[in-house]
């Protein structure tokens, strides 16, 4: 450094001028144009007081294939070894993301709950049917379950989140065929103890053996569908149809070969007196069907029952328009982590915006939930895979900052991390505006991770009247009790540049190089190396680089007084040669596919915690608006085709959410069309499958009051569970039917008929419904799947009593009238 210093630059009085005399020399970091630092919260045990720290993030991804558990484990074993060889003693390191941990507890936990349903399940069969029946249901059950994941491998799908829920989900259903089976054999077995079992095994399974076909198909038909999904949610939920999907049919064919072999191992040496067939619930059914056949108002009585039946099913609808049950694309999850970014007006400095940061971190720092927390100010942090597809990589500017925020495990708090941020939302904004900041707080999306889940994008020919009307629905959204953290590309009014032009007639005049005043400007301003130097100790050549003070850049007089050398060696002040004018900012222009727009964002507040509900607030004031004398047309599915006026086009969540249950619905659709045209072809009837299909129906009276109860969001999950429960009730209506017709042709009498079909089939059906909902009660913890099993249990208590109900009073009534035929 002493010869640098020592650098003769001239001569001045006879006398040698260093550099030293004109500058300051010193060895250290650039001037910084970013800051990161690392915090501890209240929530770690070792946490004093509010303290940073320097930090440095370095970000890891697996390769696509490879399993995030192992690799994770991998790389902080070769951390360890890096430890003071590599890493210096006096350099701390924390592991802030450990997804390959999250992934390795919440499959363990999911393994763990998925043998729980299985144990749960052979528990209440070993119960109702004794301890050797159950124990063939059980194995069937077990064989099928490792079929299916078998199954899987062969599909190319991983052991994942979505495949394990599905597998939990699918455990009460995969047990349907081996209990029909082994329930039909049973009764059989008892009503004919003396025959053997050779004989009992064939005509017990050739008596349910085509309506169990027919009803795992429908179950099947009404899954299958589903896998077609698209959008983004389609790769996501496409595990569920095809595991259960493919486990039906494995149990269908373990049910019907492994399960009566077994079953004839097993019960050999079993033997029963001579009973008579008394099934469950006999004298109840008989008088709760009586007064429906019997009496002499049993029309009043039927239309009574229909009429309150339907009133039902409008009534639970009714909790949809009423907001008793919110509508909503995916719940917020239960996360370790959220963000915070933070948005200064354009212009501000780097300092400026980290007082903002250190402020808002000081606060996070003293929240009981809070494990440690890093900042960036004037630089991206790490980008997940929601960064990635809202761009947050390209937040590099002085006035931008941001916060991740880790909190501590799940078992240690006692509000989830979405309560939390609804909780502290308020302080955070109070903070950041009393310093001028725009702030959002982003979790980590259990859905769909799109721009903003409220998005209104503004088309028109003008740009500047595109913001004005911008800034208009910018108030619509901060007006709104359902929107919150609302933001946009619009550059505040008073936003402001200082810019620089070179004056072209002076710099002729004075015979000075334009690029020579660009060049001094630059170099005083932005700093520029003019060389390097090499030190044997270091692996990089070191640059030197000369520029003004921190202090000199902001005096504008310093600037002018600087002087440039002309061609006959003559020097002219700068301030002579440039003009520095106050300007606004330049808008950014955003364009999507070709059409210059302008976006305003905002987010679901806590009042209905669903971005649908705030949109259609927006949507109704922006109905009313008036702008350049005419409405602004407001487009749900599509962007305007032309720009040749003024239009918003509403994205977000909104359109994710449309798109997905639009192919949900459409799938639902398909399979039930599916199902009926199967069972046209089984009862060689149309109205029978009618009769059979109307208890789907049903299922809305325990589905959506479960989730209004409950205080759950309607979601795309429990729309998975309706799907799910329109193959399994119409499974109950298929047996239920099928054996109405089959006493009917043996006894005529149809009410004989219905009431021995009830108390017949009134074991299994609750059986099958009971070991459905145990699989489901499994996933009610999980806030995303929790939709699911909402919709399974509710749906299935409600829709499997009325199916007992109103499907033979129903038939039995068609029966008599002659419109339908026991075919």
């Amino acid at each position: 450094m002493d010869d640098v210093r020592n650098v003769i630059i001239g001569m001045f009085e006879e006398r040698p001028v260093y550099l030293k005399d004109i500058a300051d020399i010193n060895i250290g970091p650039d001037i910084p144009n970013k800051y990161t630092w690392f915090g501890k919260g209240i929530g770690d045990p070792t946490f004093t007081q509010f303290e940073t720290n320097p930090s440095v993030t370095i970000a890891i991804a697996k390769q696509k294939g490879s399993n995030a558990v192992s690799v994770a484990d991998n790389l902080l074993i070769e951390l360890e070894k890096l430890k003071g060889y590599v890493i210096p003693d006096n350099i701390h390191i924390d592991v802030t993301r450990n997804y390959g941990k999250t992934a390795d507890d919440k499959s363990n936990q999911l393994l763990i709950e998925l043998l729980s349903a299985t144990v749960l399940v052979m528990l209440l069969v070993f119960i109702t049917m004794g301890l050797r029946a159950g124990f063939v249901v059980g194995v069937a059950v077990i064989v099928t379950l490792a079929l299916t994941v078998l199954g899987n491998l062969l599909w190319g799908l991983t052991l994942n989140r979505v495949s394990l829920f599905a597998l939990i989900l699918s455990i009460g259903i995969l047990v349907d065929d081996a209990i029909v089976v082994v329930e039909n054999i049973y009764r059989h077995h008892r009503l004919n103890p003396h025959k053997p079992l050779s004989e009992i095994i064939p005509v017990a399974v050739k008596e349910i053996g085509v309506p169990t076909i027919v009803a795992t198909l429908a179950i099947v038909f009404a899954l299958v569908p589903m896998a077609f999904v698209t959008g983004l949610m389609g790769p996501y939920m496409q595990p569920i149809p095809i595991n259960a999907s493919t486990g039906m049919l494995i149990s269908l064919v373990v049910a019907f070969t492994a399960t009566p072999w077994l079953y004839k191992v097993i019960m050999r040496n079993v033997s029963f007196s001579a009973v008579e067939e008394k099934a469950v619930g006999t004298v109840f059914f008989n008088r709760l069907l009586s007064p429906f056949f019997n009496s002499r108002s049993k029309v009043f009585y039927r239309l009574s029952l229909f009429s309150v039946t339907i009133l039902s099913v409008f009534l639970a609808m009714s909790l949809v328009y009423s907001k008793h049950v919110i509508l909503k694309m995916l719940p917020s999850d239960n996360k370790s982590e959220f963000q915070v970014l933070i948005d200064m007006p354009e212009g501000s400095s780097l300092e400026k915006t980290s007082r903002v940061v250190m402020e808002l971190s000081e606060y996070l720092s003293v929240v009981p939930e809070v494990l440690a927390y890093q900042a960036y100010v004037g630089t991206n942090s790490p980008v997940t895979f929601n960064g990635l597809v809202r761009q947050y990589d390209e937040r590099r500017s002085a006035y931008v900052g941001d916060i991740n925020v880790n909190l501590t495990p799940k078992s240690g708090r006692s509000r989830s991390s979405h309560q939390l941020v609804l909780d502290i939302r308020h302080d955070l904004h109070r903070i950041g505006g009393s310093l001028g900041a725009v702030i959002r707080l982003i979790e980590t999306p259990a859905g769909p991770p799109v721009q903003s889940p409220i998005t209104a994008e503004i088309y028109g020919p003008d740009l500047d009247k595109q913001e004005a009307l911008g800034r208009i629905v910018s108030d619509i959204f901060r007006q709104s009790e359902d929107i919150t953290d609302v933001d946009s590309c619009l550059v505040d009014e008073d936003a402001y540049r200082y810019k620089f032009t070179v004056d072209s007639e002076k710099s002729h005049r004075y015979k000075t190089a334009e690029y020579a005043i660009v060049e001094m400007l630059a170099t005083a301003i932005d700093g520029r190396a003019i060389t390097y130097l090499h030190n044997e100790h270091s692996k990089y050549a070191m640059p030197v680089k000369i520029e003004l003070s921190q202090a000199d850049k902001a005096d504008f007089n310093v600037l002018k007084s600087m002087r440039l050398r002309g061609v006959f060696d003559d020097t002219v002040p700068l301030g002579d040669l440039i003009k520095i004018t106050k300007e606004p900012i330049e808008h950014s222009i955003y364009r999507k596919d070709m059409q210059r727009y302008v976006y305003i964002f905002g987010d679901a507040s806590a009042r209905y915690d669903s971005p649908l509900y705030g949109m259609y607030d927006a949507y109704q004031a922006v109905e009313k608006l008036s702008f350049q004398g005419k409405p602004v047309d407001q487009y749900l599915i599509q962007a305007p085709d032309k720009i040749d006026q003024y239009a918003i086009k509403w994205d977000g969540e909104w359109q994710v959410t449309y798109e997905t249950f639009r192919d949900m619905g459409l799938s639902y659709i398909a399979g039930l069309i599916l199902i009926y045209v199967l069972l046209v072809i089984q009862f060689n009837c149309y109205i029978t499958p009618l009769i059979v299909m109307a208890p789907i129906l049903f299922t809305l009276v325990g589905a959506l009051p479960g989730h209004a109860i409950l205080g759950e969001s309607f979601t795309a999950t429990s729309m998975i569970g309706l799907i799910a429960l329109a193959g399994i009730i119409v499974r109950n209506s298929i047996l239920l039917i099928d054996f109405i017709n089959i006493d009917y042709r043996a006894r005529g009498n149809i009410y004989n008929a219905c009431v021995t079909a009830v108390t017949t089939r009134f074991r299994p059906v609750m059986l099958t419904a009971v070991s459905a909902m145990f699989g489901a009660a499994f996933i009610l913890h999980d806030p995303i799947f929790n939709g699911m099993a909402i919709s399974m249990i509710s749906g299935l208590i409600i829709g499997t009593l009325l199916t007992l109900v109103i499907i033979p009073i129903t038939y039995g009534w068609l029966l008599e009238k002659g419109v339908v035929k026991s075919n």
